[in-house]
């Protein structure tokens, strides 16, 4: 007797099998699609995976200097992006930005559900999440000034940083002074608009004034001829009075990707914009670095030939906001200070300036300290084009849900319970449970579809999860573990 024991991966692991030797988008990135095109090109088996719906938008970094899987990067990539990512029997590689419908359906207690098991997995858990690895760290990041959340009660009133997972460097515990780097500041008046002195690299002579870049009038342009497709142009350097500022505004002829740093002595150049400029219209641009006495601007030419360039007129706004940080204390929480309800002004306009704390903490999952589960993280060595931040809260919205498993055996009553599409229950479906006596009244998605006996079909079993976990999850384990 001949006993032959077969294990089977999917059809994506198949790109474990394809190596990369180089690849990179440039600094800029590329779509998450011409990335995953770009990718499958690689391969050298006769039965290629091909590229089916690609559904997941963004634009990512990414270089590859050497040896690689396709497969790995992929799976990197997708850290970065989120989805699911799958092939079909077909070999036409799928990802998704979600699966499953939520076609209303539910399994209840005394109904159609005749047994219910449930488990919680614990093991991933993280409320705190701390990152290493990177280059610069999270609490290299000064943010504001933003307006925070403002709460009262009788004694005081509560400031809350905007950012969901955000907190800031420094705190030590409730009622003491705030850290040196954290400010509360009021604006007394409206600011005013400053134009600065403008001068070019290379800017056309013939009709065109570097100075009308930033002369308070939008009607006269400077600008550049023929800049070559892809091209940026020369350097516009506007000087302004040494004061304080906290905004940038820019008005161009036509919408290009614009390049913005502010300079000061102690600092140096910092961009504080790279993007869409617009077409005829205002951008703004808000930033920390008040202390400024220049700006540096460039315009990209993203059209496949040459074209003109123009800046109609960039200036900076004034600030005139007032430090009173020595009205605040540290809150309870390392996102909240407060200040007695006698000192807090309703009708003033606040906002806060910190530097970042070096972890990220899951607010909403927190209500006292024993809520704090701490993980520390390595940051891959892989380059996406994407912050450490951003990084973080796409690895702080998976880690901080415990994936819960219920397994239910349930009566296929299709017959007498019309509302329930038995037929529409499929793998990702989305489905509500409700058993009054245990609390539960959640809903999850489909993950496992079983008939126990085939001689009696009115019986069926279904495995529900509120994470979907699936062979790209354990190969991407598998390759976190591996290194």
């Amino acid at each position: 007797m001949i006993k032959v024991d077969l294990t089977t991966n999917g059809l994506l692991s198949q790109l474990g099998e394809e190596v990369i030797a180089h690849y990179d988008t440039g600094p800029s990135g590329a779509a998450v699609a011409d990335i995953v095109n770009a990718l499958l090109g690689f391969q050298r088996k006769a039965t290629k995976i091909t590229v089916g719906t690609i559904s997941v938008t963004g634009t990512r970094a990414v270089q590859v200097t050497s040896a690689r899987t396709i497969l790995s990067v992929l799976l990197e990539l997708q850290e970065t992006v989120g989805g699911y990512l799958y092939v079909t029997p077909a070999r036409v590689l799928n990802w998704l930005a979600g699966i499953g419908e939520d076609k209303g359906q539910q399994i209840r207690y005394r109904k159609n559900l005749m047994g219910i098991e449930r488990s919680i997995n614990y093991q991933n858990l993280c409320t705190k999440l701390h990152l290493t690895g990177g280059i610069d760290g999270l609490d290299t990041i000064v943010v504001g000034p933003i307006a925070p959340t403002i709460t009262t009660d009788a004694s005081y009133a509560y400031f809350t940083l905007a950012e969901q997972y955000g907190a800031y460097l420094g705190f030590t515990a409730e009622g003491d002074p705030l850290p040196e780097t954290f400010k509360v500041w009021t604006e007394t008046s409206a600011p005013d608009w400053v134009s600065g002195v403008a001068s070019g690299v290379d800017w056309d002579d013939d009709g065109s004034d570097p100075t009308d870049a930033s002369d308070g009038d939008v009607e006269s342009s400077a600008w550049q001829w023929y800049v070559g497709a892809g091209n940026w142009t020369g350097t516009l350097a506007i000087t302004f009075a040494d004061t304080n500022y906290y905004k940038v505004k820019w008005h161009t002829h036509y919408d290009r990707t614009i390049k913005i740093e502010t300079y000061n002595p102690d600092d140096g150049y910092q961009t504080v914009y790279e993007g869409a400029s617009g077409a005829d219209t205002w951008g703004y641009q808000t930033f920390s670095n008040r202390r400024v006495t220049a700006l540096r601007v460039r315009i990209l030419n993203n059209k496949a030939w040459e074209i003109d360039i123009y800046v109609d007129e960039i200036q900076l706004e004034e600030s005139d906001l007032v430090d009173v940080s020595a009205d605040f204390v540290q809150g309870e929480w390392e996102n909240i200070v407060r200040c007695a309800i006698g000192v807090y002004d309703a009708g003033e306009s606040y906002t806060v300036e910190y530097t970042h704390a070096d972890y990220l903490m899951a607010w909403d999952k927190i209500t006292d300290a024993d809520d704090i589960v701490a993980r520390i993280v390595s940051l891959p060595s892989y380059t996406y084009g994407i912050s450490m931040l951003e990084y973080g809260k796409l690895l702080l919205d998976e880690l901080k849900e415990s994936e819960i498993t219920y397994s239910v055996n349930m009566a296929n009553l299709a017959e007498v319970d019309a509302k329930f599409s038995f037929d529409k229950l499929q793998l990702g479906s989305i489905v509500t449970i409700i058993d009054e006596e245990l609390g539960i009244d959640v809903s999850a998605r489909v993950v496992k579809i079983r008939f126990p006996d085939l001689q009696s079909p009115e019986r069926m079993e279904i495995e529900l999860s509120s994470r979907i976990r699936d062979i790209a999850d354990i190969i991407a384990n598998m390759n976190k573990l591996i290194g």
